[in-house]
């Protein structure tokens, strides 16, 4: 066990010397992919509710869609962290006279919402697996005629996931494939978006 910990030893010192003694290039090169990222995706979502939304309806799946923006420090060649923050409409449910035969004109029913949270992401050969921690705030709007009431507006915690394959286009600027996945599950809510995201380095240093 200690001649396998002594070669190992030897062995790591040996490379470190190797590459502070002249290889300067690599490190010039970490130094440039030190970098201030954006970007933005987009899709349809598929939105999946543990109970009804309302006593009118035994729907507890829904189409929609989102969009979301991360700006991310990348300080190294693995991981980087920043913030994000998008859009997502969770449903939307229309209600007329057959549904409730008092109602005077037809209405909607909006679930939208608005993610602030945390993004670390690991990135390695073109692949990109982010973790957003943090929440939503969610509003459910009542649309009627021209008549148009906010509902209240909460914040719930929620996480998200984004894993994608990003293609260079140039020095700065990518492009590729996204699976966004968010779950809240206080409200028994799960959103999945097929997306196509873009990301530019607009600081390199």
């Amino acid at each position: 066990m200690k001649r396998t910990l002594l070669v190992l030893a030897l062995f790591i010192i040996s490379n470190v010397a190797a590459t502070s003694a002249d290889d300067t290039t690599a490190v010039v090169q970490q130094v440039q992919q030190t970098a201030l990222e954006i970007s933005l995706s987009g899709g349809p979502q598929r939105t999946y509710f543990r109970d009804v939304t309302t006593p009118l309806t035994e729907q507890r799946q829904f189409w929609g869609w989102s969009a979301t923006g991360k700006i991310m420090w990348h300080p190294d060649h693995i991981l980087s962290v920043g913030v994000l923050t998008g859009y997502a409409l969770f449903s939307t449910e229309n209600f007329t006279k057959d549904d409730i035969p008092l109602l005077n004109e037809p209405f909607k029913l909006t679930l939208e919402a608005v993610p602030l949270q945390l993004a670390l992401s690991m990135q390695s050969g073109g692949f990109e697996i982010n973790v957003g921690l943090g929440g939503y705030f969610l509003s459910s709007t009542v649309t009627g005629g021209n008549a148009v009431r906010q509902a209240n507006t909460i914040f719930e915690i929620g996480v998200s996931t984004q894993a994608s394959y990003m293609l260079s286009l140039g020095d700065t600027f990518s492009i590729g494939p996204e699976i966004n996945v968010q779950l809240m599950s206080n409200r028994g809510i799960l959103a999945v978006t097929p997306s196509l995201r873009a990301k530019w380095e607009f600081v390199r240093y």
